[in-house]
């Protein structure tokens, strides 16, 4: 509805500053939602974090519509392990991120999530086939009034990982998250 509202507006710097500002509130908002969900996280079952990221994607496919949404799947390589509370709530910040992005930018048929725990390490890859991301912003990380990859570098700082983005216009794109398992699974 308030996109709705900035169409009434000339073109123009004041345009661009309401478009800017409705930006940033439905970042907030959605930022607002995943600390909410990050919350319900359980500390009962070491899955909880893939069936929240599940369910974030489901829900978004849902908010689509199923014809129009790319078909979405998660993978689990490995048994599931406890992962720091710490770790697991910038994990799934990182992949709500990461998630959305894919969804509200890539233009995708598909949208691939693969967990992968292992005795060296824990990783997290959101995978797309949609238009990619321009080799600017993966070099900035950033694109005008766009903060995400950076936000996600800072995030997997926090949890000594560390985050790779990788796309081709019109391929897709990776987002990768390591941690090493003494970071990952310790108890921190």
């Amino acid at each position: 509805m308030m996109g709705s509202a900035t169409n009434l507006l000339d073109a123009g710097p004041i345009k661009e500053r309401v478009e800017l500002a409705l930006e940033k509130a439905d970042r907030a908002i959605s930022e607002g939602r995943d600390a909410i969900q990050g919350l319900r996280l359980s500390a009962e079952r070491p899955d909880d974090l893939i069936r929240s990221l599940h369910a974030l994607g489901e829900g978004l496919v849902a908010a689509q519509g199923h014809d129009e949404s790319p078909a979405f799947h998660v993978e689990v390589s490995g048994l599931p392990i406890f992962l720091c509370p710490t770790v697991s709530h910038e994990v799934f910040r990182i992949g709500s991120e990461a998630i959305r992005n894919a969804f509200r930018h890539a233009h995708a048929s598909h949208i691939h999530v693969h967990f992968q725990y292992s005795a060296a390490d824990f990783s997290l890859a959101v995978i797309d086939d949609g238009t990619g991301i321009e080799p600017s912003v993966l070099t900035n990380g950033r694109g005008d009034g766009h903060f995400g990859l950076a936000v996600m570098r800072e995030r997997s700082t926090i949890v000594n990982g560390e985050l790779t983005a990788s796309s081709e216009v019109t391929v897709g794109t990776k987002i990768e998250l390591k941690i090493l398992a003494a970071h990952a699974y310790g108890t921190s």
